[in-house]
């Protein structure tokens, strides 16, 4: 109970719970009851409570007055504290409502604070995905950088975000991480410097020169970092859904040899640095090598097996994923990706469909929905398609080969003049190249004619 007394009074700038509770907000019950809610009520009684301990044998509850003293000054250190604080008041609710028993309905209070709390649940199952789920949820934690260096037996000194330190202090007991969010024995300073180090070169060059840690690890968002290790010993080895991590080759000079990622950009895994596809395959492969607990990784990988026209070797890797997020977006893409192009047209249409109940962008999928109805010949379902995710007036993409399925299927339905403002469309579009389409673009407008 001594640490929120003995935390750096602007610990608040940098660790946003330590703020303030936030009473105004938790007067909105706008969007359900949630936790701040409930604990606006426990407040109220609690004040309720200190109020009517003036009316109270204070010789009797002095022990349980205090206790609920010592709650609101918790509460008063920061939002972090509210549970514990409202716990320490628990002794004066219970004086308060014996007190209070002849006047208060028992079981109608304890069913309102029932509700209360059963109401706080749904809205956090509800929430559940829009928020952040530690530590409820694997992927809010760095589970395969850790396992990266717990696998390979790598030991030395480790900074990565303080926030995720104390996980790896329990996953790694033996490493030495930089600071976590324990204050004391850490200071606001210490964390300037791992936040700096992490977010300019100057903080960087000045932690480097100071402590050399072996280890090093970023957000995956932080892509600036890798400018501050250009001509450092720092070289990116893994990443995990959240972190990017480097080691130093002079201290670990053998896993740097080995892992180095050259080809690919752990920061933007979709584009290529230098090499070739084969290349990037391969450092994919070697991270996935020393723990299969990278399913950003493996979701990379399958990506660049699909382009290199490796179908079957993409496929292990989809059925592995498929246990671990069977409604994963990309999965689904991948997986009605592959279909479409080995012409499993109807494996296809149950994955683009499933995607395109679930997308926030369905101009993306739906006309590769739509070419696997067309090409299956089902004109009804691919006209539908076509007409609910594809808006000529205000395309960028400009696919003429959708167009021409679109319009194709325009006239198999009987909506010749839907075809016809299609084709022209196309002709205006037309720049030359792919001759094969406009032939059939000018075959299809010969049968509706102008």
């Amino acid at each position: 109970l001594l640490t929120p007394f003995l935390s750096p009074p602007e610990i608040y700038q940098f660790i946003a719970e330590v703020g303030p509770f936030d009473f105004l907000g938790a007067l909105d019950f706008s969007r359900g009851v949630n936790s701040d809610n409930v604990a606006l009520v426990l407040i109220a009684i609690l004040l309720y409570g200190l109020v009517r301990g003036r009316m109270l044998n204070l010789a009797d509850n002095l022990f349980p007055i205090l206790l609920a003293v010592g709650g609101v000054l918790l509460i008063a250190r920061g939002a972090r504290f509210m549970w514990e604080g409202l716990l320490l008041a628990t002794p004066l609710f219970a004086v308060v409502v014996r007190r209070d028993s002849a006047r208060i309905d028992l079981k109608r209070f304890a069913g309102l604070l029932l509700v209360l709390l059963a109401l706080a649940r749904a809205y956090f199952l509800a929430n559940a995905p829009l928020i952040h789920a530690y530590p409820l949820a694997e992927d809010t934690l760095p589970r395969g950088t850790t396992d990266f260096i717990e696998n390979l037996n790598i030991e030395g000194d480790y900074l990565l975000p303080a926030g995720y330190a104390g996980y790896v202090e329990w996953r790694l007991p033996d490493a030495r991480v930089h600071m976590d969010l324990q204050m004391p024995p850490f200071d606001s300073f210490d964390y300037f410097e791992s936040f700096s180090a992490q977010h300019s070169r100057a903080g960087f060059l000045h932690l480097v020169e100071k402590y050399k840690p072996g280890l090093i690890a970023v957000t995956r968002s932080n892509s600036n970092f890798a400018h501050f290790t250009s001509d450092q010993s720092y070289v990116p080895v893994v990443y995990d859904q959240l972190l990017v991590l480097y080691v130093d080759q002079s201290a670990y000079p053998d896993i740097a040899s080995r892992y180095e990622l050259i080809h690919l950009d752990p920061f933007n895994p979709d584009s290529i640095q230098s090499g070739s596809q084969q290349q990037v395959i391969l450092e994919l492969e070697k991270m996935l090598s020393v723990t299969a607990n990278l399913p950003d990784v493996r979701l990379t990988l399958i990506g660049y097996l699909i382009a290199a026209q490796q179908f079957e070797a993409a496929l292990p890797h989809l059925t592995i994923l498929s246990k671990w997020q069977p409604e994963n977006q990309s999965l689904l893409f991948f997986k009605a990706d592959i279909a479409r192009k080995q012409g499993n047209y109807e494996k296809a249409i149950s994955n683009y469909t499933r995607l395109f109940e679930l997308t926030d962008e369905p101009h993306r999928i739906g006309p590769l929905l739509g070419e696997s109805y067309f090409r299956s010949e089902d004109y009804v379902n691919a006209y539908k398609t076509f007409a609910a995710s594809i808006n000529p007036y205000r395309d960028v993409q400009n696919n003429l080969l959708h167009y021409y399925f679109y319009a194709f299927s325009a006239y198999r339905t009987g909506d010749i003049q839907q075809a016809r403002k299609l084709i022209r469309i196309m002709e205006a579009l037309y720049q030359g190249g792919n001759e094969p389409l406009i032939q059939e673009v000018r075959a299809l407008k010969e049968i509706i004619g102008d």
